[in-house]
């Protein structure tokens, strides 16, 4: 009987297991998250290798976007990196 008293089911809590493939891409989300979080994530690293040529270069750039704000201690996570390059002022 349901919680309702009406005599059906109630549905069961989430939508059960994903299937393999999702549930695999899933599961290498969540590891990038940490990995972002920890700084090693494949957008820290493409950032790290963006700053240092326009660094070698000595171009003017800004990070922003979600990188530039977990520098700020605002965690959010991203697969983008945004640099602004050309006269910073």
């Amino acid at each position: 009987m349901s919680a309702s008293g009406s005599g059906t089911s109630a549905p069961s809590w989430g939508a059960g297991r994903l299937p393999a493939e999702q549930e695999r891409r899933f599961v290498e989300g969540v590891e990038d998250c940490g990995r972002f979080f920890m700084g090693a994530a494949e957008a820290q690293r493409a950032l790290y290798r963006r700053v240092a040529i326009l660094e070698a270069e000595g171009l003017p750039h800004a990070v922003i976007g979600a990188l530039a704000l977990n520098e700020y201690g605002h965690r959010r996570v991203t697969a983008s990196v945004e640099a602004k390059g050309g006269s910073v002022e």
